[in-house]
């Protein structure tokens, strides 16, 4: 059965299965959430947050970018994208300092490993 098909089917079950006073309850917020600001303004599937670039005192950069879409499990998942630029760190160096803190450091990686897709890219100095 299709995803849509079973949420079709969980939805049917659901109106049998909750009072009319707590379906009536829900719906009400379910409706202020859609007319808020955050619906509003909110990703869409397939639509990419915009990056994040952070920058310390010699001049590295890190721009992230997360994106959500389809997972092949069915659902929707997030990928995350890291971009680390250094023109002081040679490029072995660099790539192996951003590997280690991606493997051993960051605590979003930590949270996150083998649940969200994680590709690195690296510049280094030459």
């Amino acid at each position: 059965m299709s995803l849509k098909g079973q949420l079709a089917e969980y939805r049917a079950g659901w109106y049998q299965r909750v009072p009319a006073g707590r379906q009536a309850i829900m719906q009400r917020h379910i409706d202020g959430l859609r007319a808020g600001t955050i619906a509003r303004t909110m990703l869409k599937v397939g639509d990419q947050a915009p990056p994040i670039v952070l920058k310390n005192a010699k001049g590295a950069t890190v721009t992230c970018s997360v994106s959500i879409g389809p997972r092949d499990l069915g659902g929707f998942g997030i990928a995350v994208k890291l971009h680390v630029r250094d023109a002081t760190i040679a490029q072995g160096d660099l790539e192996a300092l951003v590997r280690e803190a991606h493997e051993k450091i960051c605590p979003y990686s930590h949270a996150t490993r083998n649940n969200v897709p994680v590709e690195l890219a690296v510049e280094g100095a030459g």
